[in-house]
């Protein structure tokens, strides 16, 4: 059950930042960096689902990490969200 659910979450999560990538240009800055640090929670806590038995601070670090790195990684490599200046 874990590992299905874990495989689940990760693959909606991929195929939404994927979507979204698409629509980098056609989105509001604030909106598509809140909805990249849901989306790197939601992928980091489908891989704990697929681990055998994380403990209290691997959830605390994963999710705190790939919540902060996840829209700063976008925004260095795809520059602001929005219409190109």
């Amino acid at each position: 059950m874990r590992t299905t659910l874990g495989v689940a979450i990760i693959v909606v999560a991929g195929v939404a930042v994927l979507v979204l990538l698409a629509r980098w240009r056609r989105t509001s800055g604030r909106g598509a960096l809140a909805l990249l640090a849901v989306l790197g929670a939601a992928i980091g806590a489908g891989a704990l689902l697929l681990q055998d038995d994380p403990g209290a601070a691997d959830w605390a670090v994963t999710l705190a990490v790939l919540a902060a790195a996840t829209p700063l990684h976008f925004r260095f490599m795809l520059g602001p969200p929005g219409a190109a200046r």
